[in-house]
């Protein structure tokens, strides 16, 4: 993955990984320039940040941990956290640079969603732990970040940061009464689904006897009307026979 940023003075740079190494291009429209070498060390979960024109960048190094930093902005700092890395995340909040990850206990399998402020302490903090694996996405908010915690499609909460902790914005609570709203939703759903299939079959069942009585009534007709036709025919008979053979009678 790259990233390209809008520099000041009007050039981009793009910051992107080959092999190891974190390698750092400007270019404009006129030239492209060359390559400088930013890290050698970096294993993957690369990451970048502006802010206040400033690059940050975050990654797992060679050796299981955390690289932070600034491009121009001073020495790196350096994180070892015990467990599986994974997610690493930039995000700013009450102005202060905070770098999110994931790390999943070797021993009891429980994941954990860190967060590490590398310019106010030293360590990072647990914020939230789960006996089963979850991820999470990060917003950044003007100068806050709302986090989505989630397993599959199931949400497990929505949180703001604030005053340096993840706040629940929807409680399990909350996400069990929407899991009933949309049981709920779902059975009246499918009542509906149901009564609409037993009217259509309804509908059926009334065209075809429509159809049915249509076809009997268009034969009646008919039968009628060869009746009809019939009889008088026999009408004209009769008429004839008597005007012939009544007449020689009366003679």
């Amino acid at each position: 993955m790259s990233w390209i940023y809008d520099l000041p003075d009007g050039r981009k740079a793009c910051i992107y990984m080959e092999g190891n190494r974190i390698l750092l291009r400007t270019f404009s429209n006129r030239s492209t320039g060359t390559a400088a070498v930013l890290k050698e060390d970096c294993r993957s979960e690369l990451f970048c940040f502006m802010f206040y024109g400033t690059i940050y960048f975050a990654y797992e190094d060679t050796g299981g941990g955390i690289v932070f930093d600034g491009i121009g902005s001073g020495s790196e700092i350096r994180l070892q956290p015990s467990g599986e890395i994974s997610g690493i995340r930039l995000t700013a909040a009450a102005g202060s640079i905070c770098v999110f990850f994931m790390t999943k206990d070797p021993d009891t399998g429980r994941s954990r969603l860190n967060v590490w402020e590398p310019y106010e302490s030293g360590d990072h903090r647990i914020i939230r732990e789960e006996k089963r694996s979850f991820q999470y996405c990060t917003l950044q908010l003007d100068n806050t970040i709302l986090a989505v915690l989630y397993r599959g499609r199931e949400i497990l909460s929505a949180c703001i940061w604030v005053e340096g902790e993840l706040r629940d914005i929807v409680t399990p609570e909350q996400n069990e009464r929407a899991d009933r709203l949309f049981e709920e939703l779902e059975l009246e759903r499918q009542t509906a689904r149901e009564e609409k299939e037993l009217t259509e079959r309804k509908r059926q069942e009334y065209e075809q006897l429509l159809r049915q009585y249509a076809g009997e009534i268009r034969y009646v007709k008919q039968k009628y009307d060869e009746l009809a036709e019939y009889a008088e025919k026999l009408q004209r008979a009769v008429k004839q026979w008597r005007e012939q053979y009544m007449e020689e009678i009366d003679i």
